[in-house]
This record gives structure tokens, sequence and C-alpha cells, in this order.
């Protein structure tokens, strides 16, 4: 979340800013602290703040951290920098009787600073409290500025996001009630402590029927402010949101726009097409430039990628990454499926082959689904199947199915029997088809491993090798079931034992021959976007 020294100026924002776009993985720039440090897992990304008048200390970035398993308990933390790209960690601040706090945000009047968090020791109630400085040292608690009200704030308001134009500052916040995705509410003030609420209230909202919310944000029921710049008249403001109807789409990214902060129009209609997992983000002071938090990863950079040329027909992409240590993973292709974890199911991040991360399977009840996933359906189509897998044991394994409980209800799978590499596809429930190659995948080893589909060829490839070739006309039967990563059910239960990476479902013909493997996590969104 970027806030400038005020007055806060008119922003010149690249075009990218407003429309889904490719981004590729930059240099991170906070790292996780140690096990006996406040930030083991660097949780809310705050702001930065740029202090010019700081010399040395030109750029200031806050976050919240904590220790251990999350439950509440986090601190506020800063990094510095001269320049906005190399930073030093600056340690935790002391706030008030070393308060628990959260999703911080700074300000700079004058000589003063103003940081503005959720404070997570107000139990049973969260509320957001304001402490000042004037030497970024010593803070003095000027208490809570802002806490829960009745309706669609009264369980708790959190997420401060603060501007200020002229006399007036300007809040925009995130309010809920029992059982209700969050909304975001504005407030204004005359000193940045005293604040009154809008009566336009809620200003952004989601698609949370219960509460008859049907704001703008139509891909979403739950929204959080982020960050908010301007261009010209129009305000910018980055949020992430969750949640539509009965699918979980963890923490997504969005952009919203605004003449008067009470009218918001859902500028791009979609979650950003990004590296986004469960995130949030932050732009930096160098216009169209984003910051990510990844639980568990640290602060990093997002850089403008290649982009993917056959983007919209990415079905399931589920990378490998899980939430931190909640290990709960997504699907992030074009579709933003549900995926649901079975098991001990776990994610690991480092020691993968993209030097990313990837999905810990134990070989006895892990598994993950995607669904619905309709898309996977692939009858006639030409598609790719495709995957990074490291085998921890021999025998029989699940890489990436749509079987279900019933040969009726199973579509096709691709497994490692320990001796052949197969795509098993179905006709129809009492006609099976495969194409197989006798392959040995060492223990230990990591391999890539793809099937595609192109006109009425199938080509089995192990580390960008063709392995077999088969001619079949006959469409792939087509079943509800959803996708399975590493395990197949019917009619025993078979399961991967190991590490699965970059699980991508294309409907598409990617390859359509000898191919170099990718070394780097698959590219999102449109080229160019």
């Amino acid at each position: 979340m970027l806030l400038q020294v005020m007055p806060f100026p008119a922003q010149t924002v690249a075009p990218e800013v407003y429309s889904p776009r490719s981004l590729a993985l930059g240099a991170t720039i906070v790292a996780p602290g140690s096990s006996s440090d406040f930030d083991q897992t660097i949780r809310e990304i705050g702001n930065i703040l740029h202090d010019p008048a700081d010399t040395g200390k030109e750029y200031k970035l806050v976050y919240s951290g904590h220790q251990g398993a999350y439950s509440g308990v986090t601190y506020v933390g800063y990094v510095y920098s001269s320049d906005g790209v190399n930073w030093t960690k600056g340690g935790k601040l002391t706030l008030g009787a070393n308060r628990a706090s959260e999703d911080p945000y700074l300000v700079k009047v004058g000589s003063t600073y103003y940081l503005y968090v959720e404070d997570k020791s107000d139990v049973p109630f969260r509320d957001i409290r304001c402490y000042t400085s004037t030497d970024f040292v010593t803070w003095a608690d000027q208490g809570e500025v802002l806490g829960p009200t009745t309706g669609w704030e009264a369980q708790d308001v959190s997420s401060p996001t603060v501007f200020r134009e002229g006399a007036t500052w300007y809040m925009l916040y995130e309010g809920r009630a029992s059982g209700q995705e969050g909304a975001i509410g504005l407030a204004t003030s005359s000193d940045g402590l005293t604040w009154t609420r809008s009566a336009s209230n809620p200003v952004v909202r989601g698609q949370n029927a219960s509460f008859g919310f049907a704001g703008a944000i139509s891909w979403s029921n739950g929204i959080v402010p982020d960050d908010i710049i301007k261009t010209g008249s129009t305000y910018v403001l980055h949020f992430h949101g969750r949640g539509f109807n009965s699918g979980v789409w963890d923490f997504r990214a969005g952009v919203a726009t605004s003449s008067d902060l009470i009218d918001w129009t859902d500028a791009i209609g979609a979650p950003l097409a990004s590296i986004s997992r469960d995130c949030t983000t932050m732009l930096h002071p160098q216009a169209g430039t984003f910051i990510y938090v990844f639980p568990g990863e640290g602060i990093r950079m997002a850089l403008p990628g290649a982009g993917d040329p056959d983007w919209s027909s990415v079905v399931v992409y589920v990378p490998g990454y899980a939430f931190g240590d909640e290990d709960r993973f997504n699907d992030i292709g074009f579709n933003w499926n549900e995926v649901t974890s079975f098991g001990n199911t776990k994610g690991v991040v480092g020691g993968s082959a993209t030097a990313s991360s990837s999905i810990l399977l134990d070989g006895s009840g892990d598994y993950l689904t995607v669904s619905p996933a309709p898309e996977a359906n692939l009858g006639s189509s030409d598609f790719t199947i495709e995957a990074w897998v490291k085998r921890a044991a021999t025998g029989q394994m699940m890489i990436v199915t749509k079987a279900g409980s019933s040969l009726s209800a199973e579509a096709w799978y691709l497994d490692h029997t320990g001796t052949d590499l197969r795509f098993v596809y179905r006709i129809n429930s009492t006609t099976v088809a495969v194409l197989s190659s006798s392959t040995a995948m060492t223990v230990g080893t990591w391999y890539h491993v793809a099937v595609e589909r192109s006109g009425n060829t199938f080509r089995l490839y192990k580390n960008g090798i063709v392995l077999n070739t088969v001619t079949d006309s006959r469409p792939i039967q087509s079943v509800s079931t959803a996708v399975g990563i590493g395990a197949r059910i019917h009619p025993t239960p078979l399961y991967f034992n190991g590490r699965i990476e970059g699980v991508r479902i294309s409907k598409v013909a990617r390859y359509g021959g000898a191919f170099t493997p990718p070394t780097a996590p698959f590219p999102v969104g449109p080229v160019g976007a």
C-alpha cells in the first residue's frame, strides 16, 4: 500500500494498473526472520512511505509478522531503503505496551509520523489504533481512532488505508459483521485522529447475498483495501477479495476506480491475472510496479513478465504453493477453480524443480481436488496435461486425474506404474484406451511429464522427449468429477508418494514434438497485458 508524503499528489499511473497483466516474481526484498524472530512468517504487507527528508532512509516499508503458527499475535516491523530497491531491516516497532498489531499503514505530515494498525490486543473486538512519532523510535499511543459500530461493521474494523488531500484526511477500511465477509467503508478527519464515517458506507461491496451486498465487485463477496493512488481526477484502489458464492478464491488482487471515493467501478471485472496466490499487494513509488507478500516467502517484487500466449486455454494451474503454515492451495489458472486438500498434504517452499515450491504427498490419503473444473473435460479438443514430479517410493502412483468412484465417472488419468508412464482415457464406461511407454523414474529425481493431443495425434513426454505417439479420433468421455492431483480413488485408492508441482491443464497442444522442459514456474496472464 502506497502513500506519498502529504499533500497527496496526482500520479501518472502506468496503463497496466487498470487491466489484467502478466507478472513474474522479482527479488525478495524482505526475507522472513528466523524461528526466534517476530517475523518468522511475514503475514501482512503495509505500505511504502516516500520520506525524502530522512537521508539514507528515503523509503520506509511497514509490515506485520508472527512467530510460529498464526494465533492472532502479530507485530509491526519496518525496512528502509535509499533507492526503493535495496532494503535493510529496521526491526520491530514498539507500540504501546508491546501491543499485538496488524495491517499497518504509515503516513507522514510535517515532521510527524502517523502509524495506523489493526489492534489485535483489543479482544473480542478489533479496532483501528493510531500511534505517532517524530523520530520513528518512540511512539505515542493515540488510542482507538475507529471501532466497530452496528450493522455491516458490528464485529470488527481493520485494514486502514489512509491519505490526505488538502486539509482533509481520508481512511478506507474493512468492516465485518458476524458471519459476513468484509466490505469497505470510508471515513474522514481534520486531524487524523477523530474520524467521521461516510453516510454512504459501505462504499465498496462485493456479492454478499446474505447481507444484501450487491456491489461493483462481482467476483468476490469479501473486499479489503490494500493501496490507493490518484491519477488525474481518478482514484485507483488496489484491494484483495475472497469468496464467490460457494467457491473459495483466497485473497485475489483486484482494482477499482472512483472519482469521488463513494461510487466505485471494478476496473477489470476480475482478479488481476498475476502471480497472486494468497497475498496482498502494494504499489511501489515507481508507478506500475507491484510488491507482494507471500506468507512463508517474505515480501517480493513483482515485475512485468512475458505472459502466456495461450493464457485463455489454461483451465487448471496449481503451481504447488501453500498459504504459509495453513497449507491452503490455489488454482491460479484462467478459471480460478476451488482447490480442496485431503489428508496431510503439505506445501514445501524451496528444493523444487523450478526454484519455486511444491506439493508434498505421503502416499497415504494425501491429495488435492480442483473443482468444479468442467473445462477439464477434454472431448475431442486439443490439450496438454503436464507437471513436475519427484517420487519418494516405487510402485503405481497417480499424478493427475479426472476420475471418480466408478467407470462412468472416469475421464482420464496420468500415472506412473513403476515401469510405465501412462495416459489412460475412457471413450465411455466400457471402452478404455491407453498411451504408455516403459520408462524409469528414479526415486528422488525430478521429472517433467506431459501428454498432449493435437487433432487426432496423442503424444506422451518425459523431460521433453517423445516417448510414444498414437492416433485416435474418438472423443474422451466427459464427467462431472473434479480434477485430482496425486490420487485416483476408484476402484482401489492409489496415491502419489513424493512431490508434485506446476500442474497445468491447457486446452491447446503446446509442444508438437520434442521440447526443452521449463526451469521456472509457468508464466501467467496474457501476453502484453
